[in-house]
């Protein structure tokens, strides 16, 4: 499988029906309220750009995010009857799950590659086809980023019903939430990362509805100020109470929504005093044999399992956002680590989806070191020349 920029173009220009990329209108939402898909993450005004900078400027993460499609590819969703027993391991699932459809949405609008989009779209039909209820579980912020991002980047492609399957599934996941915000054991850890993920997970699938089912501009702002009660419970001096690996892990999250609320709504947390003072915590806890201080529930590596397991690309989004050249420093050297996987090619085995401790952090990353690259943000500069 190869896939190029030219051809890219090519084929895009060739699949787009033109009847399904015209209109992002359903669920009776009015033309003047409905956005046009997608939306949450870029538009399709923007890849024509982003295959012109798959080429040049980003040619390196896009080659990190085709080496990750080629080597992950073939891993396939489990049927609804399949699913892991027990919460733990449906964190784990929902979260590589949500991974894989996210990197194969974003591979497909570079390349153009059908199987790209056969193999996201899978995914996504998978998703729908899973139970609404959670059983109290924090996977539902996976659940809903998955389901959000299959259905914003792949509706131009999607017909008619698996426009409103999704959709409808989607609304019944983020109601089970909210009603989770008040009843489930993880609504008001506000300080912990088992709170920040699906806090942030259900503000991202809300955003990616909110025009197009009942009561959605409602069920956005009970989640996002849920959410906002969470930044407030841990400050504003940008530091974790659970170490700096679980920062990643709760960051993976947090960023995501960040980014969809700017790009939606204009309200731009990344100038908040809690992710500025991110930027100084991560700094101040690396050592210089690329370790990190830890405590509490942390790791010397600076990173978490799963969603937690990769952090160069929340280093990149903050070098874009602060116009750190000591953030994008940081992420060059943790890049290395995340992307090793990669590097020895290894390949996926059928356990890595459902098992915590079979960590791909480059499923968590490489969609998002492509997407939050910032090449105007100089490189190379060490944190003793301040931030």
């Amino acid at each position: 499988m190869r896939w190029t920029t030219a051809v890219a173009m090519t084929m895009l220009m060739m699949t787009v029906p033109a009847d399904r990329a015209r209109s992002a209108q359903t669920g009776g939402a009015s033309a003047a309220t409905a956005r046009q898909h997608p939306f949450l993450l870029f538009s399709m005004e923007d890849v024509p750009r982003m295959r012109e900078a798959a080429a040049s400027t980003h040619r390196h993460p896009y080659d990190l995010l085709q080496a990750w499609g080629r080597q992950f590819l073939t891993s396939r969703p489990l049927p609804a009857d399949g699913l892991p027993d027990n919460r733990d391991a449906m964190q784990v699932y929902y979260e590589n799950g949500a991974a894989c459809l996210i990197n194969l949405s974003l591979l497909w609008h570079l390349s153009g590659d059908q199987t790209c989009y056969d193999a996201a779209a899978g995914w996504l039909s998978a998703f729908c086809s899973y139970p609404v209820e959670t059983d109290g579980g924090y996977f539902i912020g996976s659940y809903a980023l998955a389901l959000a991002a299959g259905y914003d980047m792949l509706y131009p492609w999607l017909d008619d019903a698996a426009r409103t399957r999704a959709r409808d599934h989607l609304a019944a996941v983020l109601d089970r939430g909210v009603e989770g915000t008040t009843k489930d054991w993880w609504s008001y850890l506000r300080a912990h990362h088992d709170h920040w993920l699906p806090a942030a997970g259900l503000c991202v699938g809300a955003a990616a509805v909110a025009d197009e089912t009942p009561g959605g501009r409602e069920r956005l702002k009970v989640l996002s100020d849920h959410f906002d009660r969470a930044m407030e419970a841990v400050g504003s001096d940008g530091t974790w109470t659970e170490g700096v690996a679980d920062w990643a892990y709760a960051m993976a999250m947090a960023y995501i929504w960040f980014d969809v609320d700017k790009r939606t709504s204009g309200r731009d947390l990344f100038q908040s005093p809690m992710v500025r003072g991110n930027l100084l915590y991560r700094l101040y806890c690396w050592l210089p044999d690329d370790r990190y201080v830890f405590h509490h529930d942390s790791f010397a590596n600076g990173r978490y399992n799963t969603m937690g397991a990769a952090s160069a690309h929340l280093l990149r989004k903050l070098a874009g956002e602060l116009s750190s050249p000591q953030a994008q420093w940081l992420a060059d050297r943790e890049e290395k680590q995340d992307m090793a996987f990669l590097a020895e090619g290894r390949l996926a085995d059928a356990h890595w989806l459902t098992e915590r401790y079979r960590n791909v952090p480059a499923a968590h990353g490489a969609a998002w070191n492509f997407l939050w690259y910032d090449p105007s943000v100089a490189r190379g500069a060490a944190p003793a020349q301040g931030v």
